[in-house]
């Protein structure tokens, strides 16, 4: 405990009975305490609290940590701003902005790279009923009769259809590149541009046209379709000679008729006791769903 001397006027304002500190003491500890306050702060380089008479502003920017120190004997407990919620929040700002410029540079431009993704099935098993029950017996006449079946596609993803969809109708002319509508899940940027930042459409029907190759698609695919319904197969069929089929109820068909090929008119009336009708529209040979569609 610090000493000093008592003077006249201390002796005069002294308490009589000795029991608690001098009122000179006892400020000069207020101000010490004050000044400790002070120090701290500026040390910690924290905004100095507003007065007692708005103490929200405090809480509304800052949480509270409690530093002691004793001074002249007297423990105190001082409060310190610590300011956490607002460098954080800008933080997370600067980070949602950033995230966001990435995902839309990460968009990727048309092109063939798009064929690989969505990827559509060649099951029949992924058919629904009665369609697929009907196809697999089909199948199993054409091969017992000794023709060659490759199945391209069946069920077809929404996204892959849209992919499918816009890419021919771009490399055909009959759509703008910046005019498609965009699907959820499907990011990808049909105008391309140059290196100066020009649009480019004939750039962008290109890509297009190499989506269209990748995919092999030969007539105009609809964005709703029986493909995407699991009511529809792509397939190529073909044989050498006379195909000796049998109809669903069994009675013996000779295709002798030409070409010898799924666009031949004998086999689709086979095809029909099964439930399996050839595409109605022109311009589609691979096509077969449970209504011609």
């Amino acid at each position: 405990m610090q000493l000093f001397t008592a003077t006249a006027n201390d002796a005069q304002h002294a308490n009589p009975l000795g029991v608690s500190m001098s009122k000179r003491k006892r400020d000069r500890n207020a101000g010490s305490a004050d000044a400790c306050a002070a120090t701290v702060r500026k040390r910690s380089q924290l905004p100095k609290p507003v007065g007692a008479a708005n103490p929200a502003k405090v809480h509304n920017r800052a949480t509270e940590t409690c530093s002691e120190a004793v001074i002249d004997g007297v423990q105190l407990r001082l409060a310190l701003p610590e300011v956490a919620d607002a460098p954080s929040r800008r933080l997370d700002r600067r980070a949602f902005v950033s995230r966001n410029v990435t995902q839309t540079a990460a968009r990727a431009l048309s092109g063939r790279i798009w064929v690989g993704r969505f990827p559509g099935s060649k099951r029949v098993a992924d058919c629904v009923e009665p369609f697929r029950n009907g196809l697999q017996r089909f199948l199993v006449a054409l091969r017992i009769a000794g023709a060659d079946v490759v199945i391209a596609s069946t069920l077809r993803p929404p996204e892959r259809a849209h992919l499918m969809h816009w890419a021919w109708r771009i490399a055909a002319g009959r759509v703008q590149p910046q005019d498609v509508p965009a699907m959820p899940g499907v990011d990808i940027r049909w105008l391309h541009v140059d290196d100066e930042g020009i649009p480019d459409v004939p750039g962008s029907r290109n890509a297009a046209r190499e989506m269209v190759e990748g995919f092999g698609i030969v007539a105009q695919p609809a964005l709703a379709s029986r493909h995407t319904q699991g009511r529809a197969v792509d397939m190529a069929i073909r044989w050498v000679g006379k195909l000796r089929m049998r109809d669903v109820d069994g009675s013996e068909r000779i295709i002798a008729s030409v070409p010898r090929t799924g666009m031949n008119s004998d086999l689709h009336a086979c095809a029909a006791t099964y439930g399996v009708v050839k595409a109605a529209f022109a311009g589609d040979p691979p096509h077969w769903s449970d209504d011609g569609r």
